[in-house]
């Protein structure tokens, strides 16, 4: 899981704030938010799976320097065996308030289900019904000193064989989105292989640009695809989320903290040129 990286890079030039600033107007409040949030339901599977597993991870991180930060992680996931049932959940958010702070939240969910095709089962094609959410959102106050990231993905695999230990990709589903309040670089995108199915309730409802953005897909399908006797198949989904939410001190802070700096490093050598005179 990748993370969006906090970097704090400070440049002052003196003598112009010198020469030409007399009076420091204080740093603006600031104010971010992000999430990233999404589920899945798949059910009616034309047969019970033989194994059936699931994994979570959450990771959250933040850093406050001058102002207030949090971010929260969930992921839950369960695979009922009968009647087939996968489910998993998962959910970031990052916010803070301040002048200099990072938040940064990451989660995953992933269900697993293996499934084997037997003379009886053949006589009719491997199926199943899916439902997935995926929702993300942005807020800043102000795009010159904050920045608010979120990320989200959901893929599912069908992996088959007549080896159960070397399997290969059949076919797959995969949604992802991502905002960024600092480009223009937000997408909403999908992509499938033949056998599976979306249905016409199949929604994409992107707001790109701006200081609030969102990106929501809500997608409903079907799979299906006969295969063989004797054959292995694994099915793989997994759901990543991820958001950061962070703020910079404005130039005007920066260089006030710099000027301060300056000064009371000449105060310093003044005094201590004094001492020596005497």
């Amino acid at each position: 899981m990748s993370k969006i990286g906090f970097t704090k890079k400070v440049l002052t030039v003196l003598t112009p704030v010198i020469a030409g600033s007399a009076f420091i107007a204080p740093a603006a409040e600031a104010a971010t938010f992000a999430r990233s949030q999404s589920d899945a339901v798949f059910s009616q599977f034309s047969i019970v799976p033989t194994f059936q597993e699931v994994f979570t991870d959450t990771q959250t991180e933040t850093i406050s320097a001058n102002g207030e930060v949090s971010a929260n992680s969930e992921a839950s996931a369960e695979f009922i065996a009968i009647p087939p049932t996968a489910t998993n959940f998962s959910k970031s958010e990052a916010q803070g308030s301040g002048e200099e702070y990072s938040g940064f939240g990451g989660s995953l969910a992933q269900v697993i289900g293996n499934f084997l095709m037997t003379e009886e089962t053949a006589s009719q094609p491997f199926a199943f019904n899916f439902e997935l959410n995926l929702n993300l959102a942005t807020e800043v106050d102000d795009s010159a000193t904050e920045t608010a990231n979120a990320l989200g993905e959901i893929t599912f695999l069908l992996y088959g064989g007549t080896d159960p230990g070397n399997l290969t990709l059949l076919d797959f589903f995969t949604v992802g989105a991502e905002l960024n309040s600092s480009n223009s670089q937000d997408f909403l995108v999908y992509n499938n292989s033949a056998n599976v199915s979306l249905s016409n309730s199949t929604t994409f409802s992107p707001t790109f640009g701006g200081l609030t953005e969102s990106a929501t897909a809500f997608i409903k399908g079907s799979y299906q695809r006969n295969f063989e006797a004797g054959t292995y198949l694994t099915l793989v989904e997994t759901k990543v989320n991820e958001v950061s939410a962070q703020a910079v001190p404005e130039p005007s802070t920066i260089l006030a903290i710099a000027l301060s700096g300056a000064v009371g490093a000449a105060l310093k050598r003044h005094r201590n040129t004094k001492t020596n005179c005497e």
